[in-house]
């Protein structure tokens, strides 16, 4: 969390009021999610490139991420959040589902043009595949932490893209 305070500097009405936590980490899940969305955003987006090749574009970014930045061992910071104060923290369990849905939408709305356009072949709900791809991703962050490695990650990515996504 010291890195988060100091990307996040002073967030006002951050003072010693009763909500301190919980409103610090509402601020930093936002700032965690700014700094990391606009390059996310260009992958899902890219005009250049078809439906499967996005989906696989993300996945890899996502991997990048989690070795790079995070060296295996810390996982999305949003997912560390709901794990850790979302019992504690209505408002925090409301804005973590938020940004939980934004991601499946999003990804929904992907998968469907993909099957619109003949170039993803499943017939399996698109808001349902982009759910189990979410909760399957979780998954595989949970088991990187625990191994420090980034197996879980590809092995994810490689059944989730050419099975389920195929």
């Amino acid at each position: 969390m010291i890195g988060v305070i100091g990307i996040l500097g002073g967030v006002k009405g951050m003072g010693s009021e009763i909500g301190f936590v919980e409103d610090f980490a509402l601020a930093a899940m936002d700032k965690y999610l700014q700094d990391t969305n606009a390059s996310l955003q260009k992958v899902l987006m890219n005009p250049d490139k078809n439906v499967k090749e996005r989906l696989y574009d993300f996945y890899d970014l996502r991997i990048r991420h989690n070795i790079e930045r995070m060296s295996c061992s810390r996982g999305c910071f949003v997912n560390n959040m709901a794990s850790e104060m979302a019992n504690n923290s209505e408002n925090l369990r409301k804005r973590v589902l938020e940004m939980f849905e934004h991601t499946v939408d999003q990804l929904a709305s992907l998968i469907k043009q993909g099957q619109l356009e003949g170039v993803l072949q499943t017939t399996q709900g698109a808001g349902q595949l982009a759910a189990a791809l979410e909760d399957a991703w979780k998954g595989a962050l949970v088991t990187m932490k625990s191994c420090r490695c980034a197996d879980p990650l590809h092995t994810s990515r490689r059944v989730i893209l050419s099975t389920i996504l195929r």
